[in-house]
C-alpha cells in the first residue's frame, strides 16, 4: 500500500513509516489531510521531510500525541529539540544527537513554535528581511 493509500483509512491511528527513504512531503500533507483519526507516527529517519511538511502535519491533525523523527535532518536544526523528549541514557552521542521524540504537550508547544516563526519568515518577507531561523519564541525579527 501506499501512504495515499493509508491516509485514506478512515480508522488508522498508528502508522510507522520508519527508513522510508522515499517518503516525501507529499505523503506528509496526504496524511495531515485525510488521516482524521492518527494519534501516534513514526518518521525516523526518513531523511527527504520537511520542517514544513511537519509544521501542517500538526496544524491539521490536532489529535496526534506522539511523534516519532529521530533521524530525520529537518528536526536537527536549532529550536526543535528543546521540544523533543530527553534521550535514553543507553544511546551514544551521535544516537543523543538524532533523537527527536515528541509526545503529548511537547506537541503542541513544537506547533506553537513552528506558527511563531512562520509569522516571522511572513514578516520579514513583507519588509524585504532576510529571515533567519532561531530557537527562541519571540515574533521580533531581530
Amino acid at each position: 500500500m501506499s501512504v495515499f493509500e493509508f491516509a485514506s483509512l478512515k480508522g488508522l491511528r498508528r502508522l510507522s513509516l520508519v527508513r522510508v527513504q522515499k517518503l516525501t512531503d507529499i505523503a506528509i500533507f496526504a496524511l495531515a489531510e485525510h488521516a482524521t483519526c492518527l494519534e501516534r507516527l513514526h518518521l525516523s529517519y526518513c531523511d527527504r521531510i520537511s520542517l514544513d511538511a511537519i509544521h501542517m502535519l500538526l496544524r491539521r491533525r490536532r489529535g496526534l500525541q506522539h511523534l516519532t523523527a529521530t533521524g530525520v535532518p529537518t528536526c536537527r536544526r536549532k529550536g526543535i529539540e528543546r521540544f523533543s523528549e530527553p534521550p535514553l541514557p543507553a544511546l551514544d552521542d551521535t544516537q543523543r544527537a538524532a533523537f527527536r521524540v515528541f509526545s503529548g504537550d511537547k506537541i503542541a508547544a513544537l506547533r506553537k513554535f513552528l506558527d511563531k516563526e512562520e509569522q516571522r519568515r511572513r514578516d520579514a518577507e513583507a519588509q524585504n528581511i532576510p529571515f533567519q531561523a532561531r530557537s527562541d519564541d519571540k515574533l521580533n525579527l531581530y
